[in-house]
């Protein structure tokens, strides 16, 4: 693999992916972002999907700062990219940056296809940003009467071990007969 991402002329390609996710699954943070640098890099900073794996990279290695550069330049080089733009949007949730929330979450909003508060709730629900995917899943509880989310919404109170709401939230999705409600509902009554 190492072969194939050092001989290739621009050294962006799937070998380069791979060996940067290695890395990180060996816990060597520095080869990692060595290899997806290298790869930006080749692609003069062009290539949307090097610059949003960036950004996700310096969101997992607690450096927000950097996380928001690189996934507003994805943005600048894939405008609808609903990825990167909900995960600035938790950046910009964390630092309470009211400004910027509103402006990526009209964008979101208006996107086309538009993205839902479930579809941002469910995104945050599973990185294990439990507010965050609470306010959201509210958001489309109440904003959206999206009755789906209250399942998406129990799971992640059940994550939380917050085993009361997420009975309560999953009961009124039985009773909206949510597909899946009832069996979701059964497993977090059986949790201890």
């Amino acid at each position: 693999m190492q072969k194939a991402y050092t001989g290739a002329s621009d050294r962006v390609n799937g070998a380069g992916i791979l060996l940067a996710e290695l890395a990180m699954n060996e816990k060597n943070p520095a080869q990692a972002e060595k290899y997806l640098l290298e790869m930006n890099t080749a692609a003069k900073g062009k290539n949307g999907q090097i610059l949003e794996i960036l950004g996700t990279y310096y969101l997992q290695q607690n450096n927000p700062a950097k996380a928001e550069e690189f996934l507003t330049k994805t943005i600048a080089v894939e405008p609808k990219n609903s990825a990167a733009k909900i995960l600035l949007l938790g950046i910009y949730e964390v630092q309470n940056n009211t400004a910027k929330v509103n402006s990526i979450y009209s964008q979101l909003k208006s996107a086309s296809p538009k993205v839902t508060n479930r579809q941002i709730g469910t995104y945050f629900g599973s990185v294990g940003a439990g507010s965050l995917a609470e306010k959201y899943l509210q958001k489309a509880i109440n904003e959206d009467k999206d009755n789906n989310a209250k399942v998406v919404l129990g799971q992640v109170y059940a994550g939380l071990g917050k085993k009361a709401e997420a009975i309560k939230i999953l009961q009124e999705a039985v009773n909206n007969k949510v597909n899946g409600a009832a069996e979701v509902l059964k497993q977090v009554q059986a949790m201890k």
